[in-house]
């Protein structure tokens, strides 16, 4: 979904955006901007890194699939709050399209 501007919040349009661009953010962030920016816990983590590692998911729902409902719960809380966490408005801004470039 090459129509997507991942680089502001909130995604537009919001469907399917939203859902390619959070799948983005857990692509393209490194393990440490998802823990120190993101606050994404680490239980969760050690899941996003292992689904990266096998590069078998793109998207948010994707995602959460593969998650136990209460870590689905915490992400998807983590993401649609993304308007309070000044720190990820920022690097959504910096990094999103070189880092979208970079992968594509």
């Amino acid at each position: 979904m090459s129509d997507c501007n991942c680089a502001d919040f909130p995604f537009s349009p919001h469907k399917p955006c939203y859902d390619v661009c959070t799948g983005r953010i857990l692509n393209y962030a490194s393990p440490d901007e998802l823990r120190s920016i993101f606050h994404i816990p680490e239980d969760i983590m050690d899941k996003i890194i292992g689904l990266k590692l096998e590069n078998r998911v793109e998207t948010l729902e994707e995602y959460t699939n593969e998650l136990d409902p209460g870590q689905s719960l915490t992400l998807r809380s983590i993401f649609s709050s993304l308007n309070n966490n000044a720190e990820a408005l920022k690097w959504l801004k910096e990094n999103m399209k070189t880092r979208a470039d970079a992968f594509a």
